[in-house]
């Protein structure tokens, strides 16, 4: 009796040594993923983070396109602006000429000819 009593005894702190053996491995692999958890948890946020990060770069981006397109709308204006101011002074400036070609001409024809401007430009000029 006090054998098979023994040989329990053993059996008993046998099992008891294997199911804490069996408890700390499954409390191994408790803390493994729940490492796991914590790494994929920190990557999710770091992608998070980088997906933040490219949205405002794209949105930067986007602000500096619109910005360069409105300098480009300003300086197009701009440009026929002058253009326009250009050929208008052109335009002033061949009506003059030819207003006092034309007030030199009328003049030299309807004065007397020792009067006239034109009898004066040839006569200096000669």
């Amino acid at each position: 009796l006090f054998v098979t009593s023994l040989s329990f005894f053993v059996t008993s702190l046998s099992l008891f040594v294997t199911s804490l053996s069996l408890f700390v491995t499954s409390l191994s692999l408790f803390v493994t993923s729940l490492s796991f958890f914590v790494t994929s948890l920190s990557l999710f946020v770091t992608s998070l983070s980088f997906f933040v990060t490219s949205l405002s770069l794209f949105v930067t981006s986007l602000s500096h396109f619109v910005t360069s397109l409105s300098l480009f709308v300003t300086s197009l204006s701009l440009f026929v602006t002058s253009l326009s101011l250009f050929v208008t002074s052109l335009l002033l400036f061949i009506t003059k000429h030819i207003a006092s070609l034309s007030l030199f001409i009328t003049t030299s024809i309807f004065t007397p000819s020792h009067h006239s401007p034109l009898h004066f430009v040839i006569k200096h000029l000669l």
